[in-house]
């Protein structure tokens, strides 16, 4: 009988070895091609290059892992497509249009069928140029009639939420130039030459980039900061949104540290080391990584008993 018991919870113990390797694996399937997390783990491992004094031993490795930052790079390209189709499963209003085809009805078999028929545009990455064509493909999804496009909305963004955005513009823009500048594929110094030949932007000359995008990047870092707390403080948001706010404010905090300190670094203010620098960027990117790890998807309709 003991060895009976002993051997079955050998066996349980074997199966949840085995539920949570398949799960994990299916993770890291799944975050292989996060550009952002693969930008912040070239960052760590470029902090301890050179916390190790080894930068100067692996340079051309250096010079690639330097060059990580694909993520903003690719952002700044993909916005045009996000403009000319903007109705993808992350932008429509999904509470308004759930709540509309329902009527007032409480039926969970559709809302099942709605909430998957949104997770799986997320994992195809469909988007639509217009309402029209997103009201046929989720009518053919949902097997209903013809949904009426006007219920099929875009979700109102906050004031907060449009500072931000035009935060990344800028510092996507500038990211972008950086990175083909640096590829020698642009040379800012012949653009701002350029730009400046015009008389009303003749400033434009000694306009440095390098600063001026460590200077944006500390101010969105900040205000980042700043949101994450006070809607967290507000106490509107779902747990899962909630726990997400908080790794969100987190990682603006130290990511405002370790950019203020680039931005003192490129001034007349006394002079941080070298060291700290690194060390900054060291624990700014670590926390970057856990909070993207996880990171876990926001529910697309509002659940009451979540709320806190």
């Amino acid at each position: 009988m003991e060895a009976s018991s002993i051997f079955g919870s050998l066996q349980e113990g074997w199966a949840y070895v085995q539920d949570r390797a398949g799960r994990t694996f299916a993770f890291l399937r799944e975050q292989r091609n996060n550009l952002e997390l693969f930008e912040r783990i070239a960052q760590v491992v470029v902090a301890c290059l050179h916390l190790a004094g080894k930068s100067t031993h692996f340079a051309a490795f250096h010079t690639t892992l330097s060059a990580g930052s694909m993520h903003s790079f690719y952002k700044f390209f993909q916005r045009p497509y996000l403009y000319l189709y903007p109705y993808s499963e992350e932008q429509i209003d999904a509470t308004f249009l759930h709540a509309t085809l329902l009527n007032g009805r409480t039926d969970e078999g559709f809302t099942h069928r709605f909430t998957k028929t949104l997770e799986r545009m997320k994992k195809e990455d469909v988007a639509f140029a217009s309402r029209e064509e997103f009201a046929e493909v989720i009518s053919s999804a949902l097997e209903m009639e013809n949904i009426n496009p006007e219920h099929v909305r875009l979700k109102k963004k906050s004031l907060p939420e449009r500072i931000l955005n035009v935060f990344d513009f800028f510092i996507q823009g500038e990211t972008a130039l950086f990175c083909l500048n640096e590829w020698k594929l642009l040379s800012t110094a012949s653009l701002a030459e350029r730009v400046a030949s015009f008389s009303w932007l003749g400033g434009m000359k000694e306009w440095a980039l390098l600063p001026h995008l460590k200077k944006l990047s500390f101010a969105a870092a900040g205000f980042k900061f700043y949101e994450s707390c006070r809607r967290v403080h507000e106490g509107k948001t779902q747990a899962v949104e909630t726990i997400q706010l908080i790794w969100d404010g987190v990682a603006a905090f130290f990511d405002s540290l370790y950019f203020g300190a680039q931005y003192l670094q490129l001034t007349s203010f006394p002079q941080f080391s070298a060291s700290w620098i690194h060390g900054l960027s060291l624990v700014s990117d670590v926390v970057g990584i856990a909070r993207i790890l996880g990171r876990r998807p926001t529910p697309y309709l509002p659940d009451p008993n979540l709320a806190v």
